[in-house]
């Protein structure tokens, strides 16, 4: 569900954008260096805190304009 206008508008403070090409690019990874022997032991952030400020650049993504 888009919340940028929400955002925008004022209705919420913040929402969250999580791109899935790059969350499924970063488990790909992820399961590649495991297989190869190198421990994944580190935190990958893969979504944004955005806000009103902000929430244009996600409202022309999610528009596809």
């Amino acid at each position: 569900l888009d919340t940028t206008q929400e955002v925008l508008n004022g209705y919420v403070n913040a929402a969250q954008w999580q791109d899935p090409q790059a969350t499924s690019y970063v488990a790909l990874s992820l399961a590649n260096m495991a297989a190869s022997g190198i421990p994944p032991g580190f935190n990958v952030i893969t979504g944004a805190l955005y806000e009103k400020d902000t929430a244009g650049v996600y409202d022309k993504i999610l528009s596809g304009k």
